[in-house]
């Protein structure tokens, strides 16, 4: 769905029940706009849920005083009960991300991704300086990096101010062991998808591949390097390091 904007004022329009309920479903409705970068439906969703007062949301729809609120006057974080933060309050986020019990540093992390996806860049650098970690493995759906997640949108200036304030470019997601290059070589709107990539790995006996039954139940294909895929990856790391390492040295001189 392309205009997804217009699908919901339309929805909406209709007078649904769900605007007259005395308490609103449960909805990850805010949770999904700031995480894929779909800030603009926050009004319309605020027809049916109040936004939730906490960090991640302050920051994700570019609330600046908000965000500052939960810092003291030295700069601290003063967030109080965690519990009232995302996503401290969501088992299930938490679960796909591999994080735990809630910690501080989760809602700081939460916080500063849904900054960077909605280009609110001016908080993303204040929670920067304020013990957010640029370097957290924070993802749509699994641990990665927000870089990682950038490049499905084409979001150059924020994957830039990543880059400017240092984010590890080997950091790799969870699944694939990829970093956020390999992504990008994905996404790029030449390849519509990973499986004819995966297919030619696979022949060329880069990958191997089998069926596992997931925790949940469904089948899923799980890709593992082979040895020649393992020596193939380092040949392209290391030429990416000559690559990059001769580009240094030509601006260094420039």
């Amino acid at each position: 769905m392309t205009d997804r904007e217009a699908f919901l004022a339309a929805v909406l329009d209709l007078d649904p029940a769900v605007l007259h309920c005395p308490v609103p479903p449960f909805s990850r409705a805010f949770v999904h706009a700031f995480t894929y970068a779909q800030a603009h439906l926050v009004p319309m969703l605020l027809r049916i849920w109040p936004l939730p007062d906490d960090l991640p949301h302050a920051a994700g729809s570019g609330d600046f005083a908000r965000v500052r609120r939960w810092f003291d006057a030295a700069g601290r974080p003063a967030l109080g009960d965690l519990a009232n933060h995302f996503p401290s309050n969501d088992d299930w986020i938490r679960g796909n991300l591999g994080w735990g019990a809630p910690r501080e540093q989760q809602v700081l992390d939460t916080a500063l991704a849904w900054a960077v996806m909605n280009n609110h860049l001016e908080i993303a650098d204040f929670l920067l300086g304020h013990g957010a970690d640029v370097n957290t493995n924070w993802c749509s759906h699994e641990a990665a990096s927000i870089l990682h997640e950038l490049v499905w949108h084409k979001n150059y200036d924020a994957m830039q101010f990543l880059i400017d304030h240092g984010i590890d470019m080997t950091i790799r997601d969870y699944r694939w062991g990829a970093t956020a290059l390999g992504w990008a070589a994905v996404a790029r709107p030449r390849t519509r998808s990973l499986y004819p990539v995966l297919h030619r790995l696979d022949k060329a006996g880069f990958i191997d591949a089998e069926r596992t039954v997931t925790p949940n139940g469904p089948r899923a294909r799980v890709y593992r390097l082979t040895k020649p895929g393992r020596k193939r990856l380092k040949e392209i790391e290391e030429s990416w390091t000559t690559l990059t390492e001769g580009v240094r040295r030509v601006l260094r001189w420039a």
